[in-house]
């Protein structure tokens, strides 16, 4: 092989190792009106029961940072919410987002869980990203 072709092939070889990878594909969850009975959920469009719920959320998870969503109904309760974040973190996925949302009006809403929990009090203290003056003003 002469000098020119081994220089392409290694030019060549750079630019395919320096053009970054599509990110994976995101992974959704929705949780069905029932899901406090039943824990199924709809995972990738795909109807899972309960009993296999953790089994499927395994076998789908190849990489921890794969981003995750998942629609909650309305109806949804925060128990079903904190169930399925302890479930979600035992399987290990670390990018997750949560949302609820309305069939009705087909819009939803992020609840972010960004900050640790906390004893309950009628008087918590601010959140750390609060300063006492923006709780002041109007």
């Amino acid at each position: 092989m002469n000098t020119f072709k081994i220089l392409v092939l290694l030019i060549c070889s750079n630019l395919i190792a320096a053009v970054p990878a599509a990110p994976a594909p995101a992974i959704s969850i929705v949780l069905s009106g029932d899901f406090g009975r039943t824990h199924s959920v709809k995972l990738n469009g795909q109807k899972i029961p309960g009993t296999r719920l953790l089994d499927a959320l395994t076998a789908v998870m190849k990489d921890s940072t794969v981003p995750v969503v998942v629609l909650m109904p309305e109806n949804s309760r925060f128990s079903d919410w904190e169930e399925l974040i302890v479930i979600l973190s035992k399987v290990g996925f670390s990018n997750v987002r949560y949302f609820f949302f309305s069939q009705n009006t087909m819009k939803m809403t992020e609840l972010k869980l960004s900050h640790m929990p906390q004893e309950f009090s009628l008087n918590p203290p601010p959140r750390p990203d609060e300063h006492v003056s923006n709780l002041l003003r109007p």
